[in-house]
């Protein structure tokens, strides 16, 4: 795609559990931070923690956020996560003007 084109973002995240997972998605979407948080699982987790290698079952969570509503949804993600740590992942996507207008909610 063209850099002209119009931006949105996808914010990545895991959660231990589905549970865990369709709560932030909700709550996510609901509290109007996110255009739509789609929900990937069970997937596995390798990572060190406190010097010690784990292994863990996660769902991962990418939401679709409009750039004006990024930094505010980023604040909210941080404050809602159950992870003392959480993986809170940005990545700047390029989209066509349509989907864009859908995200920013026009």
């Amino acid at each position: 795609m063209e850099s002209d084109q119009p931006l949105i973002f996808e914010i990545v995240t895991t959660v231990s559990n589905e549970t865990e997972a369709r709560e932030l998605g909700l709550e996510g979407v609901e509290s109007g931070g996110a255009a739509c948080i789609q929900i990937d699982g069970p997937i596995t987790s390798i990572y060190r923690w406190e010097s010690s290698l784990q292994t863990s079952t996660e769902y991962r969570l990418i939401a679709k956020v409009s750039q004006f509503k990024k930094d505010q949804f980023l604040i909210w993600m941080q404050s809602h996560h159950p992870y003392q740590l959480p993986e809170i992942l940005v990545r700047q996507v390029n989209t066509t003007e349509r989907y864009a207008n859908w995200v920013d909610g026009k």
